[in-house]
């Protein structure tokens, strides 16, 4: 009984530790992700069916997110709402750009979203996103 105790709290330890390590997305980009996306409409669905609210999100980069970051409860749905949703963006992020989000490269960022994790494999297919995005970018400032 006791090494179970013990183990949770290690387990509790790292879990509390991996989510300092979390890094933060700026606000400025959620705003041009929910403009592009849905016209910050929280209750959007979109690609027949397939992504749904502010962000448009999928069922696969949803359970990509929730396995990187077991904190994130929830179900697929819950991505109607906002607050979760970005949750959802910065864990998917926090997997696979770390390193963009550190440098706050909006660019990689944005295509990431767009053409998933292996979007570098397939850029020129997020080229358009990305010139929409920049412009919503530039109209903010």
């Amino acid at each position: 009984m006791k090494q179970i105790a013990i183990i949770i709290s290690l387990c509790l330890i790292c879990q509390i530790s991996f989510a300092k390590d979390l890094l933060s997305i700026p606000e400025k980009f959620y705003q041009a992700l929910g403009q592009i996306e849905s016209n910050n409409k929280p209750k959007a669905v979109g690609d027949n069916g397939r992504a749904i609210g502010i962000y448009q999100i999928h069922k696969s980069y949803w359970q990509d997110a929730v396995d990187f970051n077991k904190s994130i409860k929830g179900r697929y749905s819950d991505c109607f709402n906002v607050e979760y949703s970005k949750k959802i963006v910065q864990a998917y992020f926090n997997r696979y750009e770390r390193e963009s989000i550190k440098n706050q490269n909006f660019e990689n960022l944005a295509r990431c979203h767009n053409g998933g994790y292996n979007w570098r494999n397939k850029r020129e297919k997020t080229n358009n996103y990305w010139a929409k995005f920049k412009l919503i970018l530039m109209s903010q400032n």
